[in-house]
């Protein structure tokens, strides 16, 4: 109904495929050759209306229409914190990475691969293995150390406590929230094979940027994580561990201590993926 990701802004939805005409509120309005279809009752024909919620600066859904979102409740009180709603979109880039999307997943639920994968780019700023987690039904958030120190842990003011830690928040089944010093990534994961995933990251910032010295700034943070930790190691590395997987040699996958993020996601996603009886 709708390609691509551009945002769009139009009085109606026109399937490309035989024109049928829909409102924005899901009513069917028109087809051609209606004659064709005859006693048909437009009104029976709508979209399929989803449960959909407002919390924290992003609207929520789900296919369960009995979703009541208490957990998206609770992430928005963070989210609040942080002022998510109140962030100005600075940049938004969409990535083909040819790899299984759970893969991208994996990369954004440990700490462990930090000093090592990105020890060109971001490794610097962290404390090696320093993190911790917890979960909000199937939705995750996790906490990395940062090299500012343990001193900021004691402030109750986000500003410094966000210089001491990256706050990580997996939001079931396919979205990453990186909560940086002074910006936010929004990463939005849309499968399209079994080994092809699209990645679109939103970079969020306080407010447009008024100088030619603070777009300079944001650019260089974009540019770090964007096109080098996310895309150049990152994204790079889920390709890898593709076609590794895809190869049919590895009998086992092996996870430490640092890593039972990923644990946890597999399995809630084994859950989702069986059939309710009863």
């Amino acid at each position: 109904m709708v390609e691509g990701c551009a945002v769009v802004t139009a009085p109606r939805l026109v399937c490309p495929y035989h024109a049928w005409t829909y409102a924005l509120d899901g009513r069917l309005t028109g087809l051609p050759r209606a004659d064709t279809f005859p006693g048909l009752d437009k009104s029976e024909h709508g979209l399929k209306r989803l449960p959909t919620h407002e919390a924290g600066g992003l609207i929520w859904f789900s296919f369960d229409e009995s979703a009541d979102f208490g957990e998206a409740e609770t992430l928005a009180r963070d989210f609040e914190a942080f002022d998510l709603a109140g962030q100005h979109l600075f940049r938004r880039r969409t990535h083909d990475v040819r790899a299984n999307w759970k893969l991208i997943m994996d990369a954004f639920l440990e700490g462990y691969h930090i000093q090592r994968l990105h020890a060109g780019t971001i490794a610097p700023f962290f404390k090696d293995g320093v993190s911790t987690a917890d979960a909000i039904g199937p939705h995750q958030r996790s906490a990395v150390g940062r090299e500012a120190g343990h001193a900021a842990l004691s402030s109750s003011d986000w500003a410094t406590l966000r210089s001491a830690i990256t706050y990580t928040y997996q939001m079931f089944p396919g979205t990453v929230l990186v909560v940086s010093p002074d910006y936010i990534n929004l990463m939005v994961l849309m499968p399209q094979a079994a080994d092809r995933v699209l990645v679109e990251d939103f970079m969020l910032i306080p407010q447009a940027s008024a100088t030619e010295k603070a777009l300079a700034h944001w650019e260089r943070g974009w540019e770090l994580l964007d096109g080098g930790a996310f895309a150049g190691e990152d994204f790079r590395a889920c390709e890898l561990g593709q076609q590794g997987l895809a190869s049919g040699s590895l009998d086992r996958l092996t996870l430490g201590t640092l890593e039972r993020g990923i644990r946890s996601f597999h399995d809630a996603v084994d859950r989702a993926l069986t059939p309710r009886t009863g």
